[in-house]
């Protein structure tokens, strides 16, 4: 039960971020200068992106969320945060060890 607490709260998020950002730049010092960003149903890349663009868009989007959300956190908004995190990292590791 203090998980679902701690998802909600705002600083816990903003770590969230921050951690995202900090992968960003840590992935971008190793990663080629296109990078998959759409994959296909066999989880083949089949969409890339330039680096910049392929690290910079979720930790923003993460942000403007936490920005419009930061009066009354949803839980929908946490959740949403938590995902993209997710993907984000699971994307900046595939862009980092693929071919």
């Amino acid at each position: 039960m203090r998980f679902f607490l701690k998802v909600t709260d705002l600083a816990f998020l903003l770590i969230l971020i921050l951690v995202a950002a900090l992968v960003s730049l840590i992935g971008f010092a190793f990663a080629p200068a296109i990078i998959p960003f759409h994959f296909n149903g066999y989880l083949r890349p089949d969409g890339f992106i330039n680096k910049w663009a392929g690290f910079s868009i979720l930790p923003v989007v993460m942000w403007l969320i936490w920005l419009l959300s930061r009066k009354g956190v949803s839980y929908k908004a946490s959740l949403c945060i938590l995902f993209l995190f997710i993907i984000h990292v699971l994307l900046v590791l595939y862009a980092l060890f693929s071919k």
